[in-house]
Formats: structure tokens, C-alpha cells, sequence
């Protein structure tokens, strides 16, 4: 990535894609792709692109200049209030949300593709990997799509499967992280943490950090569950639920969340209703 100025004088970023892959078909595709859709979005928290170059055998991408550094720096400077956190998370969420609106899915949400400008506002950058709903289904044979730790359970089982929902449980890893400095699955290798990510339950934050209150938690673990039709509907919902939240309103607490933070007794319940259910229908038999 370069640093230059347009010729009104603006500041501007070029990235550059690598000699290695500006000679290969599928990455110039990628590459292209991304200024594509990234050219296609207007929101004050997505990254803006402002223009694409082909010029000989180089392929260009000027884009706007976010000179704040990443959310990956401000997790490795130590911890972060939580009102902060959140207040990142919100607008980082209504961005993502305005590119699902396009039909747009990034696919790759983490800290490092997290960016700030010099105001310190947020924007969501790198949709190199994204994929628009209905449009080509690109395959990447070098490197994957996603990084582990951030991916969710059907990115994994199921690239071409994944939705927008799959953006709402990265980003529920991210508020994990910020909240906890540690992201719920993370193993010694990629294999193992995708086991850990489709068949394991995260770590309720509050094992990491007391301090975080149990609403709160709830808010992080809903965007983390499995099934996708039990998370938020997307990210326009997640960022109502931290704006309810950071207003003192009242999150609302289904019964997921009452099996999740007490499993112990929702196994016992169960198998008294089925050992009712056993007992009632040996008794019908006998009538």
C-alpha cells in the first residue's frame, strides 16, 4: 500500500496488487471485484474507494486515506472501556449493515480490517473477499476466505452458503475480543480452531472479564450462536440491541439465553419432561 495525493491535493491510500497475483486471472478478478463493490458504497463508517487503475500489468485501487491505524492496534495497546467498545461496535455494525443492503457480504470482519480516520471514526475497509448475492462465485486456490478465528460455523462447513449473518457473528467475535482481549475460539492451529468454532460453546465473557454485566453478555453471545436464525437478523438489529444497551433499556431474555446460563438445570428439566412424557403415555397404553 502506498501514500499519495490526488490531484486536488487530497491524501489518498493505492494498494497494489503483488506481481505474483496481478498475472493470475482469479486475483486481478478479486481485485476488481473489490473496487466494484467497494466504488458501489456510501456510508460515513465503510471505507470510501475513489477509484481503479489498470495500467499495463499493475492493478490500482485508490481509496480513501485512514491514517488512525486499526481496532487490531487499539486491542494490542490494552484494554478499552466498555462504552467505547461499544460505541465502535454500534457504528462498525451500521456500515456492515449498509453493505448488506446492497446485497453485499465482507466475509472477512476483524480488528485489522477495522479502520479509523483522523477523526477517530470507525470504517469498515478490505472487502477484497466480499460477495455480492447472486453475482460470481470467485474460488480462491492460494489462500482461504476468512480468517479462522472470526469465521463463522457455516462459513466453515459451507463458504458459498454463507449470508449476512455470517458478517453478525464476526462481528460478535470482534465486541467478544474488545471486551475480553481474547477472541472465544482460538487454538494452536486454523484446523483446530474451526473445530473449536463449528462444535464447541464460547467461553461466556464473564469467565474472562466479571466486570462485564450479564445484559451485556447476553448482547455477545446471541450474535455468537450456532444456528444462524437464533442470532440477530442482522446488523442494523445487533447495533439497536448496544444502542439499547448504552441507553439503559431493557434487553429482552428468551429462553436460549436461560439454558445457555443455566445448563445444568435446563438437562434436568428436560429429562423430567421426558421421563413425564414416558410415564404418561405407558399409562395411556394401559388404559
Amino acid at each position: 500500500m502506498y501514500l499519495a495525493r490526488n490531484k486536488g491535493g487530497l491524501e489518498v491510500a493505492v494498494k497494489r496488487l503483488k506481481d505474483e497475483y496481478a498475472s493470475d486471472p482469479d486475483f486481478v478478478k478479486r481485485f476488481e471485484q473489490e473496487a466494484a463493490i467497494m466504488g458501489t458504497l456510501r456510508h460515513p463508517h465503510v471505507a470510501q474507494v475513489m477509484d481503479y487503475i489498470r495500467r499495463g500489468g499493475e492493478c490500482l485501487l485508490v481509496e480513501e486515506y485512514l491514517p488512525g491505524g486499526s481496532l487490531a492496534d487499539k486491542i494490542e495497546a490494552g484494554p478499552i472501556p466498555e462504552k467505547q467498545a461499544l460505541l465502535w461496535c454500534h457504528d462498525a455494525l451500521l456500515g456492515v449493515d449498509s453493505a448488506h443492503q446492497l446485497g453485499i457480504l465482507h466475509r472477512d470482519l476483524k480488528p485489522g480490517n477495522l479502520m479509523f480516520d483522523r477523526q477517530g471514526n470507525i470504517k469498515v475497509t478490505d472487502f477484497g473477499i466480499a460477495k455480492v448475492f447472486g453475482g460470481p462465485k470467485l474460488t480462491r486456490t492460494r489462500s482461504e476466505m476468512g480468517t479462522p478465528a472470526y469465521m463463522s460455523p457455516e462459513q466453515i462447513r459451507s463458504p458459498q452458503e454463507a449470508y449476512h449473518l455470517t458478517d453478525v457473528w464476526s462481528m460478535g467475535v470482534v465486541l467478544y475480543e474488545l471486551l475480553t482481549q481474547k477472541v472465544p475460539f482460538e487454538r494452536d492451529g486454523d484446523f483446530d480452531t474451526k473445530q473449536a468454532v463449528v462444535k464447541e460453546p464460547p467461553p461466556p465473557p464473564r469467565q474472562l472479564n466479571r466486570a462485564i454485566p450479564k445484559e451485556l453478555e447476553r448482547i455477545v453471545l446471541k450474535a455468537l450462536e450456532k444456528k444462524q436464525e437464533n442470532r440477530y437478523g442482522g446488523g442494523a438489529e445487533f447495533a439497536s440491541q448496544i444502542e439499547s444497551y448504552l441507553r439503559g433499556g431493557k434487553i429482552p431474555f428468551g429462553l436460549s439465553d436461560w439454558i445457555r446460563e443455566h445448563p445444568r438445570l435446563a438437562a434436568a428439566l428436560m429429562a423430567m419432561v421426558t421421563l413425564l412424557v414416558v410415564v404418561l403415555i405407558a399409562i395411556a397404553f394401559r388404559a
